[in-house]
């Protein structure tokens, strides 16, 4: 399990790659079957598993279940995340809204390893329809044996984590001041 760390909300106790972590799993529906499959995979290699959902094909939104494992992760309660969803884009963006949150997409082990190495990504993101069950549990095995590397890596982690999130009512105003300037441009129908 982790603690809370200050900057970022996540600090894991342990790499995953010495004890063994407990995972967090999230997906969609077009993630569903490849969740179940990669579940029963890491039970079998000694994690611990805690399973979000969903738990059937019925179409369902991965901002859902992205929350509860983001909110799980933050508060301890798993080490290491892996979502799915059809592309692995929707579903990692969803986890990327949280701060301390680093959800990587990855379709090759290479992809993984760097993830985890250089920025030491906790949430491992898999697109379910472009990967083979091979393909994602090499991916899988990847991203847990590898351990964060820190050194010129953690400085960019710091920068990235300093970053300001943008709340929603900011950009409309925004939206609106370029707008108004658009308008003033003589010739140009905003």
């Amino acid at each position: 399990m982790q603690t809370p760390h200050s900057t970022t909300g996540y600090t894991p106790a342990a790499s995953p790659s010495s004890a063994k972590a407990v995972i967090g799993m999230a997906a969609d529906h077009a993630g569903v079957t490849l969740k179940a499959f990669l579940k029963a995979w890491l039970e079998t290699q000694g994690y611990a598993v805690r399973d979000f959902g969903t738990y059937t094909a019925n179409r369902v939104d991965y901002p859902d279940y992205a929350r509860l494992l983001a909110e799980a992760l933050l508060r301890g309660e798993v080490d290491i995340g892996i979502s799915i969803c059809g592309t692995g884009n929707g579903i990692s963006m969803a986890l990327n809204r949280y701060r301390g949150i680093r959800a990587a997409l990855c379709w090759t082990p290479k992809i993984a390893q760097l993830a985890r190495a250089h920025n030491n990504a906790n949430t491992c993101s898999l697109p379910a329809r472009f990967i083979t069950t091979d393909t994602a549990q090499a991916v899988v095995e990847a991203f847990l044996a590898t351990a964060f590397e820190g050194g010129r890596h953690q400085q960019r982690i710091e920068k990235t984590d300093a970053l300001p999130f943008t709340p929603r009512g900011h950009r409309k105003i925004i939206r609106r001041i370029i707008a108004a300037c658009r308008a003033l441009v003589p010739g140009r129908h905003a």
